[in-house]
């Protein structure tokens, strides 16, 4: 059966025929490095809302909502449009078996401990798992990040609640549930709609990623070395990712080295650059604090290394206002225009 048609299916039994018989929330945390994981009973009362608060997010969310989704295998560094639709599937057998290692441990609620508040649980939490069952053999699982941002949590500022006429003393964390929805499996296939949470949420704590092909992008225009880079690159399970993004860059060979060396010294001080300099020269040498011979790249710290992926990915952006150069994502500031 097609992503599609998988896809549509589950939309048919969750959204349109509402025949959820059962549903069970749990939490995953770490513990020494290794995920846990801790379930919630959850009777009728609160199954309903919780259940309209998923339909409403697959309501209102693109791409769930879109009628004309498109259904995109996932290939790191693909970033879909608005209508796409992200999946991995059990043929993608290494970047599947990222999923199962979390599936496989929630698929039986009943053999998992039942939930214990604990401040080590809470502080090492990473996911929220929605089981839905369908029927007997029709199984369908939500994953959420748990997002520390919707935690209400106890200060001096927000310290009462009120019950009734009473105000009582809010002494304990509160974690409210949305209608954001990060991925759905469903009959061996999981959905997604953005790389970055699918990445934390399953590829993060894998092994089995690491046994992926390296990334190979053509960087002889921009790097001396672009061997050693590469390889620091793909050593290293987030530099990996950032990497793959080049992949679909369509502006990388637009990039000019002086460009490039105006934002690093910008970002990270003067320094040695492994960059292409004048014909004569060959290089560029501004004294750089870490990598001082691009020969030497991969073994020197991975953050030098992130600031030029972030470079060569083009993330900042010029404003004709202030004739500031900003970080396109916080819009922290770059430079200035003297």
């Amino acid at each position: 059966m097609a992503a599609k048609q998988i896809f549509e299916r589950f939309i048919g039994s969750f959204v349109d025929k509402k025949r959820v018989g059962s549903m069970v929330m749990m939490f995953g945390s770490r513990r020494n490095g290794e995920p846990v994981y801790q379930h919630v009973n959850i009777d009728e009362q609160v199954q309903e809302p919780m259940l309209a608060l998923i339909s409403s997010g697959l309501k209102r969310q693109s791409p769930y909502r879109c009628k004309k989704r498109g259904y995109v295998r996932y290939s790191p560094g693909y970033k879909p449009d608005n209508h796409e639709l992200l999946y991995v599937n059990k043929r993608m057998k290494t970047r599947y078996a990222c999923v199962t290692e979390i599936i496989d441990k929630v698929s039986s609620p009943i053999h998992l401990p039942l939930y214990r508040r604990s401040k080590k649980f809470i502080s090492k939490m990473f996911c929220v798992v929605y089981r839905l069952e369908f029927s007997k053999n029709d199984v369908a699982y939500i994953v959420n990040r748990y997002n520390k941002g919707r935690e209400l949590q106890t200060s001096k500022i927000m310290g009462i609640w009120k019950r009734g006429r009473v105000y009582d003393i809010m002494n304990k964390s509160i974690y409210f549930i949305g209608d954001e929805i990060d991925a759905i499996c469903y009959r061996n296939h999981l959905f997604f709609k953005s790389e970055y949470n699918y990445q934390l949420l399953f590829e993060s704590m894998s092994d089995d990623i690491r046994k992926l092909p390296a990334v190979s992008v053509d960087l002889h225009h921009l790097l001396i070395d672009p061997k050693s880079f590469l390889k620091a690159c793909n050593e290293d399970a987030v530099l990996k990712r950032k990497l793959a993004r080049l992949k679909y860059n369509k502006r990388l060979t637009d990039l000019k080295v002086d460009g490039v060396k105006k934002i690093y010294e910008a970002l990270k001080g003067k320094g040695t650059l492994g960059l292409h300099g004048p014909k004569k020269t060959r290089r560029i040498d501004h004294n750089l604090s870490t990598i001082k011979d691009p020969k030497d790249i991969g073994s020197r710290l991975p953050a030098d290394i992130g600031v030029l992926l972030k470079i060569f990915n083009d993330d900042f952006l010029e404003s004709d206002l202030t004739e500031i150069t900003y970080e396109a994502n916080s819009k922290k500031i770059v430079l200035r225009k003297k």
